[in-house]
């Protein structure tokens, strides 16, 4: 396995475009751009990348008994909910986001109708997150 790999400009695993490796910016604006153009090229070419987030996941959980971000609730069956943007208090129905629900509604009824006037069914079926399904696992408030 190379720990480079400069040469590669579609990700095998995601089958999307790699970014592009980093120019010198003419410009000092742009300048500004360079560390994040940097930061996506390491991250997209640097192949021990996913080795080693897993093996600092497995130490840190498993030796430190942690989850360095937070971000992450760990049920003692071992099981991992994400607690980002309060994921566990939506579906324990405590977050109701009505803006969203508003803005889903809007564009899924633009959509069918759109669809329908060409006379395409449509069915929308959003997809539930771990922690609506998987209940059991859950902290008894987030049921």
């Amino acid at each position: 396995m190379l720990v480079l790999a400069p040469d590669a400009s579609l990700s095998a695993e995601e089958l999307r475009p790699l970014a592009p490796a980093p120019v010198w910016p003419a410009t000092l604006a742009g300048l500004q751009t360079l560390p994040r153009q940097s930061n996506a090229w390491v991250r997209d070419h640097f192949g021990l990348r996913r080795p080693i987030l897993h093996a600092w996941s497995a130490l840190t959980y498993f030796v430190f008994n942690s989850t360095t971000s937070g971000l992450v609730y760990i049920a003692p069956d071992g099981r991992m909910f994400l607690r980002s943007n309060r994921m566990l208090e939506q579906s324990a129905g405590l977050v109701v986001r009505d803006d969203v629900i508003t803005d889903t509604v809007d564009a899924v009824t633009r959509v069918h109708a759109a669809l329908a006037a060409r006379g395409i069914r449509f069915l929308y079926a959003p997809a539930p997150n771990a922690s609506t399904v998987q209940t059991a696992s859950l902290p008894v408030w987030a049921r």
